[in-house]
């Protein structure tokens, strides 16, 4: 197999923690933005393993000013290529939270996988077979944007938040596809595992989940034959549910939908599209 260079979002737990040990395994080289890393020892440990095929950069896809820092972005910028862009990293959250003025739900799991993947375009177009895989989810399928009041001024509800959320995800993953046609870009559905994203629900309700669904093994294994079997080495602007293609929420092909998304991303990030 080909030695890949990876931009890794959400390595440090969940599936990405499963799909990062076998990443190494098979000696890609592993770009991983990560927030807080110095407290987090398990990676820190595989940092000293894997030395040679990590670099850490320290990034906080949560807040705004670290996502948008022209620093961090210029020592980014120095890799010759990106292969391969996952945009695992992801929050649930049951209380609103912002960030910047942004909710945290839009901000984690809408606006900094899209910025990340549209600041890569360049690394990207100078892999000779580049590809960004977004982890959505079949919540998507329960939004309901309202585009008067995006940051939830008046009713917050935590599972409608992250439904928005990755259905916003979903329809640029939809529209990147298009845009960068030599870059191939699908989202997927992984499946449900208990994972680090259920943190800030309610203890019971974590216990509960944590107890009776299965470990992210089975979630990482998806992601894996998405970015490397060669039955879907062909294959863009689809959205996966596990390993089959679906179809997405209709509105996610709207692109008057499409590009109030995009609006409110070049709104709040400065980006221009």
């Amino acid at each position: 197999m080909d030695k890949k260079i990876i931009f890794f979002t959400g390595s440090s737990s969940g599936i990405g923690w499963e799909l990062l040990k076998k990443l190494l395994q098979e000696k890609h080289f592993l770009i991983l933005p990560i927030r807080n890393y110095q407290q987090k020892e398990h990676l820190k440990e595989l940092v000293k393993i894997y030395k040679d095929n990590i670099e850490v950069i320290e990034m906080d896809l949560g807040n705004l000013n670290s996502l948008t820092n022209q620093n961090i972005w210029h020592r980014i910028k120095q890799y010759p290529r990106i292969d391969i862009l996952i945009n695992n990293a992801g929050i649930y959250t049951h209380t609103k939270h912002l960030q910047n003025g942004i909710e945290l739900q839009w901000l984690v799991n809408y606006i900094a996988p899209a910025y990340l993947s549209l600041q890569l375009v360049d690394l990207l177009s100078k892999s000779n077979s580049p590809l960004v895989l977004f982890v959505s989810s079949r919540m998507h399928y329960m939004a309901k944007i309202n585009f008067e009041d995006l940051q939830y001024s008046k009713h917050y509800s935590g599972q409608l938040a992250y439904a928005n959320s990755k259905f916003a995800i979903t329809s640029f993953s939809l529209y990147f596809a298009e845009r960068f046609k030599n870059i191939r870009s699908n989202s997927c559905h992984p499946g449900v595992y208990s994972t680090g994203i259920t943190r800030d629900l309610p203890f019971l309700i974590k216990f509960l989940w944590n107890t009776f669904i299965a470990g992210p093994k089975g979630g990482s294994e998806v992601l894996y034959q998405l970015l490397f079997n060669p039955e879907f080495n062909q294959q863009t602007g689809k959205y996966f549910d596990k390993l089959k293609i679906s179809q997405a929420h209709k509105d996610c092909y709207n692109k008057e939908i499409q590009q109030k998304l995009l609006d409110f991303l070049e709104q709040a990030t400065g980006i221009f599209i």
